[in-house]
């Protein structure tokens, strides 16, 4: 997994293959940076933002 910045997350597989660009948001790329700082679980919060993409819903949606 890597980030340089904005809004996308790039997944790397580990047995080679294309990245996986995960649009999450800056301010939840941010928040999930924080809780891993608070309570180390950046590993989880990873995971299930890749195995759900319905987790990550846009910053225009007023709800």
């Amino acid at each position: 997994m890597s980030y340089a910045g904005g809004d996308t997350l790039v997944a790397k597989p580990v047995g080679g293959g294309k990245n996986i660009e995960l649009a999450v948001g800056k301010q939840r790329i941010e928040a999930m940076y924080l809780d891993n700082l608070a309570f180390g679980d950046l590993q989880n919060q990873l995971a299930y933002t890749l195995t759900n993409p319905r987790s990550v819903k846009p910053s225009w949606l007023p709800f």
